[in-house]
Protein backbone atom coordinates (compact mmCIF):
# COMPACT_ATOMS: atom_id res chain seq x y z
CA UNK A 1 0.00 0.00 0.00
CA UNK A 2 1.58 2.94 -0.87
CA UNK A 3 1.78 5.78 1.98
CA UNK A 4 0.74 9.26 0.50
CA UNK A 5 1.28 10.84 3.86
CA UNK A 6 5.02 10.45 4.19
CA UNK A 7 7.07 12.82 2.19
CA UNK A 8 10.38 11.24 0.75
CA UNK A 9 13.04 11.70 -2.03
CA UNK A 10 12.19 11.97 -5.67
CA UNK A 11 12.08 8.58 -7.39
CA UNK A 12 14.51 8.43 -10.80
CA UNK A 13 11.22 8.01 -13.00
CA UNK A 14 7.77 8.79 -13.23
CA UNK A 15 6.86 4.99 -14.25
CA UNK A 16 8.74 1.91 -13.47
CA UNK A 17 7.83 -1.29 -15.20
CA UNK A 18 4.60 0.27 -16.51
CA UNK A 19 3.11 0.87 -13.18
CA UNK A 20 3.05 4.49 -12.01
CA UNK A 21 5.83 5.32 -8.23
CA UNK A 22 3.65 6.30 -5.83
CA UNK A 23 4.09 8.74 -3.57
CA UNK A 24 4.23 12.55 -1.46
CA UNK A 25 7.81 13.79 -3.00
CA UNK A 26 10.11 16.64 -1.42
CA UNK A 27 10.22 17.65 -4.95
CA UNK A 28 10.36 15.28 -8.68
CA UNK A 29 13.75 15.12 -10.16
CA UNK A 30 13.52 12.02 -11.53
CA UNK A 31 12.93 11.08 -15.78
CA UNK A 32 8.99 11.90 -16.81
CA UNK A 33 8.78 9.07 -19.20
CA UNK A 34 5.01 8.41 -19.91
CA UNK A 35 5.59 6.36 -23.07
CA UNK A 36 6.92 3.71 -20.82
CA UNK A 37 3.30 3.34 -18.92
CA UNK A 38 1.47 0.10 -19.60
CA UNK A 39 -0.90 -0.70 -22.67
CA UNK A 40 -3.48 -0.96 -20.21
CA UNK A 41 -2.96 2.85 -19.48
CA UNK A 42 -4.95 4.23 -21.81
CA UNK A 43 -4.75 8.16 -22.49
CA UNK A 44 -2.16 10.35 -21.86
CA UNK A 45 -3.17 13.91 -20.79
CA UNK A 46 -1.88 17.05 -18.99
CA UNK A 47 -2.57 20.31 -18.62
CA UNK A 48 -0.84 23.90 -16.86
CA UNK A 49 -3.60 25.74 -14.99
CA UNK A 50 -3.14 29.17 -12.67
CA UNK A 51 -5.37 31.42 -11.00
CA UNK A 52 -5.09 34.73 -9.22
CA UNK A 53 -7.47 36.04 -6.40
CA UNK A 54 -7.65 39.97 -6.47
CA UNK A 55 -10.21 41.93 -4.26
CA UNK A 56 -12.21 42.68 -7.20
CA UNK A 57 -11.76 40.00 -9.69
CA UNK A 58 -10.79 35.98 -9.22
CA UNK A 59 -8.81 35.06 -12.39
CA UNK A 60 -7.64 31.94 -14.06
CA UNK A 61 -6.18 30.44 -17.34
CA UNK A 62 -5.33 27.07 -18.48
CA UNK A 63 -3.78 25.16 -21.67
CA UNK A 64 -4.66 21.37 -21.75
CA UNK A 65 -3.93 18.82 -24.56
CA UNK A 66 -6.17 15.99 -23.12
CA UNK A 67 -4.97 13.20 -25.95
CA UNK A 68 -7.62 12.93 -28.30
CA UNK A 69 -8.54 17.08 -27.78
CA UNK A 70 -6.93 20.35 -26.54
CA UNK A 71 -8.50 23.01 -24.14
CA UNK A 72 -7.59 26.77 -24.04
CA UNK A 73 -9.25 28.58 -21.40
CA UNK A 74 -9.48 31.78 -19.52
CA UNK A 75 -11.72 32.66 -16.70
CA UNK A 76 -12.76 36.45 -15.43
CA UNK A 77 -14.59 36.41 -12.31
CA UNK A 78 -15.98 40.04 -11.63
CA UNK A 79 -17.01 39.70 -7.42
CA UNK A 80 -18.84 42.65 -6.74
CA UNK A 81 -21.32 41.57 -9.64
CA UNK A 82 -21.12 37.98 -9.34
CA UNK A 83 -20.80 37.19 -12.43
CA UNK A 84 -18.29 33.99 -13.82
CA UNK A 85 -16.86 34.52 -17.21
CA UNK A 86 -15.64 31.37 -18.65
CA UNK A 87 -15.17 30.65 -22.38
CA UNK A 88 -12.67 28.21 -24.02
CA UNK A 89 -11.41 26.91 -27.46
CA UNK A 90 -11.61 23.18 -27.70
CA UNK A 91 -10.19 21.44 -30.72
CA UNK A 92 -10.36 18.01 -31.44
CA UNK A 93 -7.48 15.17 -32.93
CA UNK A 94 -6.01 16.33 -36.33
CA UNK A 95 -7.20 20.01 -35.60
CA UNK A 96 -5.61 19.80 -31.98
CA UNK A 97 -2.27 22.16 -32.57
CA UNK A 98 -0.51 21.63 -29.01
CA UNK A 99 2.72 22.06 -28.12
CA UNK A 100 4.28 20.90 -24.98
CA UNK A 101 7.78 20.62 -23.97
CA UNK A 102 9.90 17.10 -22.65
CA UNK A 103 9.56 18.63 -19.11
CA UNK A 104 5.57 19.36 -19.47
CA UNK A 105 6.38 22.70 -18.17
CA UNK A 106 5.22 25.02 -21.09
CA UNK A 107 2.16 24.49 -22.58
CA UNK A 108 1.85 26.17 -25.81
CA UNK A 109 -1.75 26.48 -27.99
CA UNK A 110 -0.46 27.17 -32.03
CA UNK A 111 -3.95 27.90 -32.51
CA UNK A 112 -4.73 30.66 -30.27
CA UNK A 113 -1.19 31.80 -30.06
CA UNK A 114 -1.62 30.98 -26.05
CA UNK A 115 1.05 29.69 -23.39
CA UNK A 116 1.81 28.97 -19.73
CA UNK A 117 5.20 27.97 -18.92
CA UNK A 118 6.75 27.60 -15.67
CA UNK A 119 10.50 29.90 -15.01
CA UNK A 120 13.10 28.49 -13.86
CA UNK A 121 12.71 30.12 -10.50
CA UNK A 122 9.35 27.91 -9.90
CA UNK A 123 7.02 31.21 -11.04
CA UNK A 124 4.90 31.84 -14.09
CA UNK A 125 4.56 33.38 -16.98
CA UNK A 126 1.31 33.47 -19.09
CA UNK A 127 -0.32 34.84 -22.20
CA UNK A 128 -4.27 33.13 -22.75
CA UNK A 129 -6.85 34.71 -25.14
CA UNK A 130 -9.83 32.71 -26.45
CA UNK A 131 -13.10 34.49 -26.79
CA UNK A 132 -12.76 37.95 -26.07
CA UNK A 133 -11.14 37.37 -23.02
CA UNK A 134 -7.37 37.30 -21.76
CA UNK A 135 -5.06 36.70 -19.61
CA UNK A 136 -1.14 38.00 -19.25
CA UNK A 137 0.53 37.76 -16.06
CA UNK A 138 4.04 37.24 -14.86
CA UNK A 139 4.49 35.54 -10.96
CA UNK A 140 6.74 34.60 -8.71
CA UNK A 141 6.40 31.73 -6.30
CA UNK A 142 5.00 31.97 -2.99
CA UNK A 143 5.08 30.83 0.52
CA UNK A 144 6.85 27.20 0.66
CA UNK A 145 8.21 24.40 -2.02
CA UNK A 146 5.31 23.00 -3.87
CA UNK A 147 3.17 20.02 -3.23
CA UNK A 148 4.50 17.18 -5.21
CA UNK A 149 2.63 13.75 -6.14
CA UNK A 150 1.92 10.78 -8.24
CA UNK A 151 -1.13 9.17 -7.61
CA UNK A 152 -1.67 5.88 -8.67
CA UNK A 153 -4.78 4.39 -9.72
CA UNK A 154 -5.57 0.42 -10.95
CA UNK A 155 -4.80 -0.30 -14.73
CA UNK A 156 -1.52 0.95 -15.30
CA UNK A 157 -3.33 4.69 -14.61
CA UNK A 158 -1.53 7.24 -12.05
CA UNK A 159 -0.65 10.94 -12.57
CA UNK A 160 2.08 13.42 -11.44
CA UNK A 161 0.85 16.70 -10.28
CA UNK A 162 2.47 19.75 -9.11
CA UNK A 163 0.82 22.35 -6.42
CA UNK A 164 2.27 25.54 -5.87
CA UNK A 165 1.58 29.05 -4.59
CA UNK A 166 1.78 31.79 -6.50
CA UNK A 167 2.84 36.06 -5.87
CA UNK A 168 1.67 38.17 -9.16
CA UNK A 169 4.66 40.74 -10.13
CA UNK A 170 2.52 42.02 -13.05
CA UNK A 171 -0.74 40.91 -14.82
CA UNK A 172 -3.84 42.40 -16.83
CA UNK A 173 -6.60 40.70 -17.66
CA UNK A 174 -9.14 41.26 -20.44
CA UNK A 175 -13.04 41.45 -20.77
CA UNK A 176 -14.79 41.75 -23.75
CA UNK A 177 -12.31 44.61 -24.44
CA UNK A 178 -12.00 46.15 -20.97
CA UNK A 179 -8.88 46.30 -19.72
CA UNK A 180 -8.48 44.58 -15.89
CA UNK A 181 -5.03 45.59 -14.14
CA UNK A 182 -4.52 42.95 -11.68
CA UNK A 183 -2.98 44.48 -8.67
CA UNK A 184 1.13 43.11 -7.96
CA UNK A 185 1.66 40.56 -4.80
CA UNK A 186 -2.19 39.43 -5.07
CA UNK A 187 -1.41 35.53 -4.22
CA UNK A 188 -2.52 32.99 -7.00
CA UNK A 189 -2.22 29.10 -7.62
CA UNK A 190 -0.94 26.71 -10.28
CA UNK A 191 -2.18 23.20 -11.03
CA UNK A 192 0.73 21.31 -13.73
CA UNK A 193 -0.45 17.50 -13.67
CA UNK A 194 0.45 14.72 -16.50
CA UNK A 195 -0.82 11.57 -16.10
CA UNK A 196 -2.93 8.65 -17.54
CA UNK A 197 -6.22 9.02 -15.36
CA UNK A 198 -8.96 6.74 -14.34
CA UNK A 199 -12.14 7.21 -17.48
CA UNK A 200 -14.80 7.45 -14.87
CA UNK A 201 -13.97 10.82 -12.33
CA UNK A 202 -15.41 12.76 -9.46
CA UNK A 203 -14.45 14.90 -7.08
CA UNK A 204 -14.34 17.63 -5.04
CA UNK A 205 -11.78 20.30 -4.54
CA UNK A 206 -10.81 23.09 -2.69
CA UNK A 207 -8.45 25.93 -3.16
CA UNK A 208 -8.38 29.16 -0.99
CA UNK A 209 -5.49 31.62 0.13
CA UNK A 210 -5.19 34.60 2.33
CA UNK A 211 -4.67 35.55 5.93
CA UNK A 212 -5.43 33.65 9.30
CA UNK A 213 -5.12 34.67 13.15
CA UNK A 214 -3.16 32.75 15.10
CA UNK A 215 -5.11 32.33 18.05
CA UNK A 216 -2.67 31.73 20.53
CA UNK A 217 -0.44 35.15 19.99
CA UNK A 218 -2.83 37.66 17.73
CA UNK A 219 -0.68 37.70 14.53
CA UNK A 220 -1.87 37.35 10.82
CA UNK A 221 -0.37 34.74 9.51
CA UNK A 222 -0.42 34.25 5.37
CA UNK A 223 -1.90 30.39 4.32
CA UNK A 224 -3.05 28.55 1.54
CA UNK A 225 -5.03 25.72 1.05
CA UNK A 226 -5.36 22.88 -1.82
CA UNK A 227 -7.67 20.04 -0.93
CA UNK A 228 -9.33 17.41 -3.43
CA UNK A 229 -10.71 14.14 -2.52
CA UNK A 230 -12.15 11.66 -4.70
CA UNK A 231 -16.39 11.63 -5.01
CA UNK A 232 -18.61 8.12 -4.75
CA UNK A 233 -19.02 8.18 -8.40
CA UNK A 234 -15.71 7.65 -9.22
CA UNK A 235 -14.13 4.57 -10.26
CA UNK A 236 -12.35 3.46 -8.74
CA UNK A 237 -11.76 6.48 -5.43
CA UNK A 238 -8.27 6.41 -4.72
CA UNK A 239 -7.52 7.85 -1.06
CA UNK A 240 -4.56 10.00 -2.10
CA UNK A 241 -4.59 12.21 0.65
CA UNK A 242 -4.72 15.40 -0.66
CA UNK A 243 -5.41 17.78 1.81
CA UNK A 244 -2.31 20.11 1.52
CA UNK A 245 -1.66 23.39 4.00
CA UNK A 246 0.81 26.48 3.82
CA UNK A 247 1.25 28.06 6.82
CA UNK A 248 4.23 30.88 5.72
CA UNK A 249 7.05 28.69 4.83
CA UNK A 250 5.55 26.10 6.28
CA UNK A 251 4.00 23.04 4.15
CA UNK A 252 2.40 20.44 5.28
CA UNK A 253 -0.68 17.46 5.28
CA UNK A 254 -3.81 17.25 7.39
CA UNK A 255 -5.47 14.46 8.48
CA UNK A 256 -8.29 12.69 5.59
CA UNK A 257 -10.85 15.29 4.92
CA UNK A 258 -14.95 14.94 4.06
CA UNK A 259 -16.32 17.31 2.08
CA UNK A 260 -20.61 17.51 3.49
CA UNK A 261 -23.20 19.11 1.36
CA UNK A 262 -26.18 18.89 -0.01
CA UNK A 263 -27.56 19.81 -3.32
CA UNK A 264 -30.75 21.69 -3.72
CA UNK A 265 -31.87 21.80 -7.60
CA UNK A 266 -30.86 20.48 -10.65
CA UNK A 267 -28.73 23.61 -11.45
CA UNK A 268 -26.90 21.89 -8.51
CA UNK A 269 -26.73 24.83 -6.18
CA UNK A 270 -25.64 23.90 -2.95
CA UNK A 271 -25.89 24.50 0.84
CA UNK A 272 -23.17 25.73 2.56
CA UNK A 273 -20.18 23.14 3.07
CA UNK A 274 -18.56 21.59 5.83
CA UNK A 275 -14.95 20.51 5.62
CA UNK A 276 -13.60 18.33 8.44
CA UNK A 277 -10.93 16.27 9.05
CA UNK A 278 -11.81 12.33 9.74
CA UNK A 279 -9.89 12.28 12.46
CA UNK A 280 -8.52 14.08 15.74
CA UNK A 281 -5.16 13.93 15.08
CA UNK A 282 -2.32 17.28 16.18
CA UNK A 283 -3.79 18.79 12.89
CA UNK A 284 -6.82 19.50 11.29
CA UNK A 285 -9.54 21.98 10.18
CA UNK A 286 -13.16 22.21 10.83
CA UNK A 287 -14.38 25.32 8.37
CA UNK A 288 -17.52 25.92 6.56
CA UNK A 289 -17.84 27.07 2.81
CA UNK A 290 -20.51 29.08 2.09
CA UNK A 291 -21.18 29.48 -1.88
CA UNK A 292 -22.06 33.15 -2.91
CA UNK A 293 -22.62 31.80 -7.03
CA UNK A 294 -21.43 29.32 -9.06
CA UNK A 295 -20.93 28.18 -12.69
CA UNK A 296 -21.48 25.38 -14.76
CA UNK A 297 -20.30 23.76 -17.61
CA UNK A 298 -22.21 20.75 -19.04
CA UNK A 299 -20.42 18.88 -22.02
CA UNK A 300 -20.92 15.69 -24.04
CA UNK A 301 -19.51 13.91 -27.02
CA UNK A 302 -21.04 10.45 -27.88
CA UNK A 303 -18.68 7.87 -27.45
CA UNK A 304 -15.91 9.75 -26.59
CA UNK A 305 -16.75 12.05 -23.36
CA UNK A 306 -19.25 13.11 -20.59
CA UNK A 307 -18.61 15.98 -18.51
CA UNK A 308 -20.78 18.22 -15.19
CA UNK A 309 -18.89 20.54 -14.51
CA UNK A 310 -19.65 22.55 -11.05
CA UNK A 311 -17.07 25.56 -9.56
CA UNK A 312 -18.47 27.61 -6.65
CA UNK A 313 -17.19 31.01 -5.50
CA UNK A 314 -17.68 32.42 -1.84
CA UNK A 315 -16.09 32.89 1.31
CA UNK A 316 -15.14 30.13 3.73
CA UNK A 317 -14.82 30.50 7.66
CA UNK A 318 -13.70 28.51 10.86
CA UNK A 319 -10.02 26.94 12.02
CA UNK A 320 -7.46 24.87 11.30
CA UNK A 321 -4.37 24.00 13.79
CA UNK A 322 -0.89 22.19 13.44
CA UNK A 323 1.48 21.75 16.05
CA UNK A 324 2.80 24.94 16.13
CA UNK A 325 -0.91 26.57 16.60
CA UNK A 326 -4.65 27.01 15.75
CA UNK A 327 -5.61 29.64 13.56
CA UNK A 328 -9.16 31.46 13.04
CA UNK A 329 -10.04 31.87 9.33
CA UNK A 330 -12.86 34.78 8.59
CA UNK A 331 -14.35 35.47 5.13
CA UNK A 332 -11.68 34.40 3.30
CA UNK A 333 -12.68 34.21 -0.63
CA UNK A 334 -12.46 30.63 -1.82
CA UNK A 335 -13.33 28.23 -4.98
CA UNK A 336 -15.23 24.55 -4.85
CA UNK A 337 -15.53 22.32 -7.50
CA UNK A 338 -17.85 19.44 -7.35
CA UNK A 339 -17.31 17.69 -10.94
CA UNK A 340 -17.89 14.31 -13.01
CA UNK A 341 -15.96 13.22 -16.44
CA UNK A 342 -16.16 10.07 -17.81
CA UNK A 343 -14.43 9.55 -21.16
Amino acid sequence: MIDYQERVPSPAHMIEGGTYVGGWFESFDGAINPADASPRAGRLSSWLHVTFDTPTHFVGAHVADMGVAGHTAVLVVEKGKKKAHDRSKKSMLWMKKMRIDGEYSRFDDLRSGSFIAMTPSGGVELDVCTSGLSLKAQAEPAFSSPFVQTTVAPGGKGSLQWWGNLKLVSGVATLDGQRIELPPGALGAYDRTIGHRPSLQNWNWLSTSGEARCLESGDAVPFSMQMSKDGPRANPPVEARKTTLWVGDTMRKLPPITFSYERLDTENNTTPWSITSDSGEDSGLDMTFTPRFKRRELGAIPLVYQADFNQYYGVINGQFWTPQGRYQVEDVFALTEDSYLRF
